[in-house]
Formats: structure tokens, C-alpha cells, sequence
């Protein structure tokens, strides 16, 4: 499966156009829940906090306090979501889902990709609230409705051990009028298969809903089969 040649990020909910912003399959998920991209010798789970947040800072000009800095990026909405969509092959031209892409506002009207700041909120345990964030507009923007009646959100490992993540979600759904159906989580094999209770809880209390499941990256191991037993995920990429 290859992406279109021809493709760009659109807004949620903005039309296809004819050449671009669609693609026809899709290999490996962008995500809202991106791993650090290569950099560093030592991967974050060894290497001493206070050196990862020392280098973030000297990479991210003039984020003296991280934390504070997404905080500030999520309350003020200085976030921009970005939609990718997915075009049928049983009906070419038509767009059945699309994926959820998030980028950060910085100065000068510059534009973070993912790799830049996804790995800080990671870092800060913060991965849950920017999910949130990124869920609830995507519900705001079905609610005023789209072209694109259905889209996929990325959930990061942090999010899969949220308690309050299904509540908060159901309320979201409620109060917007949107059908739940119109929501496709999708998780990564590398995030699932470390916390197989967690997932199952998660799945569970998402299935409840009537939100629908993607288990991304399947069949990259051997044990990829195992979660399909009990999760009943839809074939992921």
C-alpha cells in the first residue's frame, strides 16, 4: 500500500480536493502520539531526565519551563489540527475517514511538527491532556458538521491507563450531539502490547460507547495475534 503522490494536510472537515489531501491507503499512521524521532543516542526511558529536559529547552527556543509552556499551549488553544483524508478504494473519490494530524503554534506564525513537541508531553506525563484537547475539537468540528463523517485519533500509552478518559469522552459526545460512531481510536502495536490490562480496559469502556477501535501497525510481530482475542480491534495498517 503506497500513499497518493499528491497529498496535503487539510483542515477537519475541508472538502478533498480533486488532486491532493486524500490518500489511497495508508502504511504507517501519523500520529497524535508520535515516538521521539531519531536524535539522541539514548533512548528517554534511559537516559537522566534533567539532561532530556535541559536538551528539549536548547532545542524548543525559549521554553524555560516545559511544562508551563503546554499548559499555556493547551489552555489558549495554541494548537492546530490538521485532517489527512483517507480515500475509498471500493469508491474512488470518495472519503470515508480521515486522520487527525496536530501541530503547535510558535512564534512568527511558525508551525512544530509533530516530532518537536510530541516527545515533551510525553516526557511530562501530559499525553492524556493533549488527547483530550485534540478529541474535543475533532467533536466540535463533526458537530458543525463535515464532508468527512468519520475521523481517527491517535491515543497515545499514557491515555490507555486514564481513568476518566471514557466519562469524559461520553459527556464530550453527549453534549456536541455527535454519534460516536463517527470516532475511530486507533492504538499502536507499541504502546498495546506492554499494557495488555490497561488496553482491555480501555477498549472496553471505548466499546461501551460505540466508538470504534484500529490496531495500528499489526503483524509487525508474532504476537500481534494475541490482543485480537479478547480487544476485537479493526484491521489496523
Amino acid at each position: 500500500m503506497r500513499q497518493s503522490v499528491n497529498e496535503r494536510n487539510c483542515a477537519p472537515g475541508e472538502p478533498a480536493p480533486a488532486h491532493g489531501c486524500a490518500m489511497i491507503a495508508k502504511n504507517r499512521t501519523s500520529t497524535v502520539s508520535a515516538k521521539p524521532p531519531p536524535g539522541p543516542a539514548q533512548s528517554d526511558a534511559t537516559q537522566d531526565p534533567d539532561q532530556f529536559l535541559e536538551q528539549m529547552a536548547q532545542e524548543l527556543t525559549g521554553w524555560n519551563d516545559l511544562a508551563e509552556r503546554l499548559e499555556r499551549a493547551l489552555h489558549n488553544n495554541e494548537l492546530l489540527l490538521y485532517a489527512q483524508p483517507i480515500e475509498s478504494l471500493r469508491e474512488r473519490g470518495t472519503y470515508p475517514i480521515a486522520e487527525t494530524l496536530v501541530r503547535l503554534r510558535e512564534e512568527e506564525a511558525a508551525m512544530l511538527p509533530p516530532g518537536a513537541f510530541l516527545p515533551v508531553f510525553e516526557h511530562c506525563g501530559m499525553m492524556p491532556e493533549l488527547d483530550r484537547w485534540v478529541i474535543q475539537h475533532v467533536i466540535q468540528t463533526l458537530a458543525k458538521g463535515t464532508r468527512v463523517p468519520r475521523f481517527s485519533i491517535n491515543i497515545s500509552a499514557q491515555t490507555l491507563g486514564d481513568a476518566g478518559f471514557s466519562f469524559a469522552l461520553a459527556k464530550d459526545l453527549e453534549a456536541a450531539g455527535v454519534s460516536p460512531d463517527a470516532l475511530v481510536f486507533v492504538i499502536d502495536e507499541t504502546d498495546l502490547l506492554p499494557r495488555p490490562d490497561a488496553a482491555a480496559r480501555f477498549s472496553a469502556a471505548v466499546k461501551a460507547i460505540a466508538c470504534r477501535l484500529l490496531f495500528d501497525g499489526f503483524g509487525r510481530r508474532s504476537v500481534s495475534f494475541e490482543p485480537l482475542k479478547t480487544l476485537r480491534f479493526i484491521a489496523g495498517a
